[in-house]
């Protein structure tokens, strides 16, 4: 059994880097048993495709029935872009007809996909996407990302705190200067899109929690099952300047932030990662 992780992006759009490491993460698990290969743009015949960016593949695209989609978005309809128009509905029709995993268990909730070919998988350690920096400074909070009013409106409140932003317009917050930020971080800040998002954003944090760096969240729907993040990241009761004071000074609690980074290591990553992808090639 071999693989092919299909990157599917225009040539001029930089976004695809937003999860650059969700894409190596597949690609160092799956090369732990067996072989694969990150492509852009291109459809292996070959491969069991695991296909990132489903929606910018063209109409006419011929894609093998074995093949996954990697959905990325918010299905609760708060991203209203990704499922309106040609594009949306494009998009929706690939998720009920192929398999599906997905980086938030929530989403599989949504009644958009109408099948039960789909898994959660949580984001978990890999020691290959630990990166070679330094914790030493540590001056200050740091949030990467879109900046939606949402997001604008909690950063401009808790400025005091000396908060870093790295705008994801910018195609350098993707890489080198974007690692080198994380580790001189107090602490990574995961804000919710909007208001009416309340899934947690592992794309955006488990990064940071494989390089030993604290995640504080906005609060997120906690699962009813086994939720791999609850206790390894700092949840603000709310975005209120007190809620803030609390966590900040949780964060000089070097012995506390140690325990929640040890406990995100200690999940079997590897049993977990091909659990969800052997099921799913198992299903027809």
């Amino acid at each position: 059994m071999k693989y092919n992780i299909a990157i599917i992006s225009p040539k001029t759009w930089i976004h695809h880097s937003a999860v650059n490491e969700v894409v190596l993460y597949f690609y160092f698990m799956i090369k732990k048993k067996v072989d694969v290969q990150i492509s852009f743009n291109q459809i292996d015949f070959d491969r069991i495709n695991i296909i990132f960016f489903a929606w910018n593949l063209p109409k006419d695209a011929i894609i093998p029935d074995n093949s996954i989609i990697f959905q990325s978005e918010d299905l609760d309809r708060s991203t209203g872009w990704m499922l309106e128009g040609e594009r949306g509905s494009k998009y929706v029709e690939l998720l009920n007809k192929y398999k599906v995993i997905d980086y938030a268990e929530f989403n599989l909730q949504s009644d958009i996909i109408k099948h039960q070919n789909k898994k959660f998988l949580p984001l978990l350690f890999c020691e290959e996407l630990q990166f070679k920096f330094k914790r030493e400074n540590r001056d200050y909070l740091l949030f990467y990302g879109m900046l939606t009013e949402h997001r604008k409106n909690f950063l401009n409140k808790i400025k005091k705190y000396d908060v870093k932003i790295l705008d994801a317009s910018e195609c350098w917050n993707y890489s080198y200067n974007r690692d080198l930020s994380i580790a001189q971080s107090k602490a990574i800040l995961n804000i919710h899109k909007t208001d009416k998002i309340s899934k947690f954003q592992s794309v955006r944090c488990f990064y940071s929690l494989i390089n030993n760096v604290p995640v504080v969240t906005q609060k997120f729907q906690i699962s009813d099952k086994k939720d791999y993040y609850q206790e390894s990241v700092n949840i603000l009761d709310d975005l209120s300047l007190e809620s803030t004071e609390k966590i900040i000074n949780d964060l000089k609690d070097e012995i506390k932030q140690k325990k929640k980074l040890e406990l995100f290591k200690s999940y079997d990553s590897k049993k977990i990662f091909f659990e969800c992808l052997d099921t799913l090639n198992d299903l027809k």
